[in-house]
Formats: C-alpha cells, structure tokens, sequence
C-alpha cells in the first residue's frame, strides 16, 4: 500500500513535469499537487499509534517516591523533568501475571493495564522507539495522571514465526 502511494506520487509528479513541455499550466498544477498529497499521504500509513492510560499511578515506588510526586514534577516540566524525559517499557512478572512497567527517566510512574500488555508484547520488536508520556492533572479526583503513545511500524517484519 505504502509503495504503491508513493510510485503513484511520483509518476504524478512526472506527469506534471512533462505537462510544461505542452504549456498548460493548470496540467502542471494539477498533476504537481496530486504527486506531493500521494507521496506525502503515504506515510500516514506506515504507522499504528496506541494510546493507553497508564495505571497504579497513586501507589509509593520500592524505593519511597510518590507516583503522584513524580507526575506532578513531569506535569509542571520541574526538575529532573524540566530538560528531557525518557520514558521506557520494562517487562516484569508480577505475582503469576505478566505486568508492563512504565518509566520516566528511570524512575517508575505507573503500569501499562494487563488487557493492553499482549498488543504491545506482541509487536515489541516492530515499536520504533517512539513512546510519549503526557502527564495530566484530574480536578474530578485530584490526582495526575498519564497517557503513554507507543508508535508501532506496521509494515516492519517480526520475528514471530507463529504467522
């Protein structure tokens, strides 16, 4: 599908270049922006994004910090999440059931809910290490929040031999 887009974008693009040789301008035009929007569309559709909300955001880490704490730090952008942030997957086996831990910065924010761990361990080697972390503030409960995206490439082959 991809490729297809954009060979099409080029041959417009083609097409219109050839059309200065006949003086028509609107065949020029026309063919010209037909070949960007199809070069250009095409690679809408390389990607798949995941949103998810992240959970157990109001429970203390293992080592005494507050997730609430943390939230509000990435919230507000203050240090040491005023310059960059980081965020990470990390895989764990909590209690008998697979569990997604988040991290920002290497410090832990929250877990990635168990109905949305097979999607992402599905396609871990297709994620193009793209994740966002978006820190928000619920005035209903007053507590933060956040939201991972995880960009997936859906066209990159894995290494499942099981399709």
């Amino acid at each position: 599908m991809v490729t297809c887009l954009r060979v099409l974008g080029i041959l417009f693009i083609l097409w219109g270049i050839s059309g200065i040789y006949l003086q028509e301008l609107y065949i020029v035009v026309f063919f010209e922006v037909i070949g960007i929007i199809l070069y250009i569309s095409s690679y809408r559709f390389k990607y798949r994004v995941i949103k998810i909300n992240v959970v157990d955001v109001t429970t203390k880490n293992h080592d005494g910090d507050s997730r609430q704490w943390l939230l509000k730090k990435i919230y507000a952008k203050q240090p040491p999440f005023d310059k960059r942030i980081i965020p990470t997957i990390k895989y764990e086996q909590d209690q008998e059931t697979p569990a997604c831990a988040v991290y920002v910065n290497h410090r832990r924010i929250g877990n990635i809910p168990a109905s949305k761990i097979a999607p992402i361990k599905k396609n871990d080697d297709r994620y193009e290490k793209r994740i966002k972390v978006r820190a928000y503030y619920n005035d209903h409960y007053h507590i933060y929040g956040a939201i991972i995206r995880i960009k997936f490439n859906k066209f990159k082959k894995t290494n499942d031999s099981s399709r």
